[in-house]
């Protein structure tokens, strides 16, 4: 008997050892690891708490000037007008007035007869396309060109037709596609 209870005392201490401690010895591991992937999901959501309120603090120091200058990059609304005068401008800047301007346009969505803007959708922002002609030398269009591609609009020359003018050797006459964007702004909180 005296052998007989260390070996009962034994085969008890591995039986809990298997049936309860080592169970709930994993469990408590992967407690700690869920605990640690929590607590790291914490820190990240302070980061970006702390991204979100930096981010917001600069957009409310932003400047009216420079408001006004996103704006023109990617403004929030076609203003078909004020577009042109911009265009109109850097032509006049090189010698060159620009002529018979096209809207795309469609119907109007009331069916009314009026016309809309022809709109592409391009998911987060809308374009627009339409089309002059200006008659120039070629100097000067390509300095056209490039006064209208660093100038803060953003617009992409999506066609360019060149004609000969009769009479005239150096001047040309240029058919100029433009699409243009626009962008529905958003209020940040």
């Amino acid at each position: 008997m005296k052998f007989l209870f260390p070996i009962i005392l034994i085969g008890l201490s591995g039986a809990l050892f298997l049936f309860w401690i080592d169970p709930t010895y994993d469990r408590v591991k992967d407690l700690q690891v869920e605990f640690a992937s929590f607590d790291e999901a914490q820190a990240k959501s302070a980061e970006i708490a702390k991204f979100r309120k930096e981010i917001t603090d600069k957009y409310q120091n932003i400047t009216q000037a420079n408001f006004k200058r996103l704006e023109k990059v990617l403004p929030s609304h076609i203003d078909n007008i004020q577009l042109i005068l911009d265009i109109n401008r850097i032509a006049d800047n090189n010698g060159m007035t620009i002529r018979d301007i096209r809207i795309n346009k469609r119907q109007g969505a009331s069916g009314s007869g009026r016309e809309a803007i022809q709109t592409e959708s391009e998911g987060i922002y809308d374009t627009v396309e339409f089309s002059f002609s200006v008659v120039s030398t070629y100097e000067n269009f390509k300095t056209f060109l490039d006064a209208l591609a660093i100038s803060l609009r953003v617009v992409d020359v999506t066609s360019v037709s060149i004609s000969s003018i009769n009479g005239e050797a150096d001047f040309y006459r240029y058919d100029v596609g433009i699409k243009t964007y626009w962008l529905e702004a958003e209020e940040i909180n």
